[in-house]
Order: structure tokens, then C-alpha cells, then sequence
């Protein structure tokens, strides 16, 4: 499954605007913290031309301001289109062709110089990345083991389900993580999710990421409600 790797990768899911890479920041500078090198890797994105109009950094961008060492961007997002639509169409549309082989190999290279690599999801499991293949069947050539970010977006509770039952009919490992990214003070609301997620699944969530001011300038207080709320899931990842 792990195409020759020392060790399989995190996968590291969720759809669209869950909080995927505010805790891809988390788990790198956690990993910087106890002086381990770990590294994000993000195969497909798209949305360029946007972010560039707001000034803002891309994810590939992001993973190198948290990770040692002097990797270029294009290694840990080696392809990125520069319109904000479904990957397949905009790599269609910027003339992108995915090369499986290429995409091993800069995975095989970063496993080879960083301790664990995480991969972060497009929004969805059923994403098309080629004509012939969605993301999930793509990520499951090199791993199993799954982080599933979910914030409490009631529009999207039932496709959260869908996906996980999903990844659950696989076989697949999964660690469930809220995130309070849209700062909801619905109490009811959020017990009532997080208990049916759980309840439906079967499965625990290991913990909350909590609503944090000004998060982009704060990556020490992010790291400190993560080892606060998710002890246990990082010992696990220091540990592993």
C-alpha cells in the first residue's frame, strides 16, 4: 500500500473550509516543538488566481513557514491550477496532466528526509482528480489511516456521514477531530452533533479544536489547545 515508504502517511481529510490545514499547521509546529520533522503534503489544489488577488499564502506556502529544512513548494504542492474549480476541471483548464509516478516520487522524497508526512484531502473523498479516478482511490494507494477534521456546519453534517461511512465500509483507520472554526456558541447544536456523529459511527472523537482569535498570528495558541484538548492523538503521532 505504501509504494516503498518508510512510513505510510497521515491522511488528512475533511470537506470544504473544516479547518484541514489550520490543523496541518498544528501537527507541524508540534512536530517542531519536540524536535521532530514532519511535513505537509497537498498533491492537488486549485484556487490560485484567488488567493493571489487577496494576498494571500497558498497551503503549499503555509506547510514551508512549519516544516525544517528548505524544501521548494513544489514539493509539497506539486500541482496547483489557478482557478477555483473542481480539480479535474482546472488542471483540464490549465492544461495539467497528473503523473501518478511523479507524484510517488515527491512523496517518496519527502518521506525519505521528514519523520511523518501528512497529506491533505481536496474537499471531498468522491473529488475527480484524472476522468477515471476520484481522490479516495487515489490516497489509499499509500495509506489507510485517516484524520478526519469536521466543524460544526449543520449544512454539511449528512455529507460528513455519507463520507465516513464510506471510508468505514473500506476499512479504513479514522480519528475523528472537531473544529469550532466558525466560533458557534450553540451549545445545543454542538452536543447534538458531536453526539450523533459519534453515535451513528460508532466511534469517539478524540477531541475539539476551540474557536481562536486572530488564529493566523497565533500558531503558539493553536499548538496549546491542541495538546489541551487532543493529548492522547499526539502522543500517538510523536510516538509512532
Amino acid at each position: 500500500m505504501n509504494a516503498n515508504l518508510n512510513k505510510s502517511p497521515i491522511l488528512v481529510n475533511g470537506l470544504t473550509g473544516c479547518g484541514k490545514t489550520t490543523f496541518m499547521v498544528g501537527l507541524l509546529n508540534i512536530g517542531l516543538n519536540k524536535n521532530q520533522n514532519f511535513a505537509g503534503f497537498k498533491p492537488f489544489d486549485t484556487g490560485l488566481m484567488r488567493r493571489n488577488a487577496s494576498e494571500k499564502s497558498s497551503d503549499g506556502e503555509i506547510y514551508l513557514k512549519n516544516m525544517t529544512g528548505e524544501p521548494m513548494e513544489g514539493l509539497v504542492a506539486p500541482y496547483v491550477a489557478h482557478e477555483n474549480y473542481p480539480v479535474e476541471m482546472a488542471f483540464r483548464r490549465d492544461g495539467i496532466s497528473v503523473n501518478e509516478h511523479f507524484l510517488k516520487d515527491r512523496l517518496k522524497t519527502l518521506d525519505d528526509h521528514y519523520s511523518r508526512v501528512f497529506i491533505e484531502s481536496p474537499g471531498s473523498l468522491f473529488m475527480p482528480i484524472t476522468e477515471k479516478k476520484q481522490y479516495y482511490e487515489w490516497m489509499l494507494s499509500f495509506s489507510n489511516t485517516i484524520f478526519w477534521v469536521m466543524d460544526f456546519n449543520v449544512d454539511q453534517f449528512t455529507h460528513n456521514l455519507a463520507e465516513l461511512h464510506h471510508l468505514r465500509k473500506l476499512g479504513c483507520d479514522i480519528t475523528l477531530i472537531f473544529n469550532n472554526s466558525r466560533k458557534l456558541q450553540d451549545q445545543d447544536l454542538m452536543f447534538y452533533l458531536w453526539e450523533k456523529m459519534e453515535s451513528n459511527l460508532e466511534m469517539q472523537a478524540v477531541g475539539i479544536i476551540p474557536y481562536i482569535e486572530n488564529l493566523s498570528e497565533n500558531t503558539e495558541g493553536l499548538v496549546n489547545k491542541m495538546e489541551d484538548n487532543m493529548g492522547a492523538l499526539i502522543e500517538s503521532v510523536l510516538n509512532d
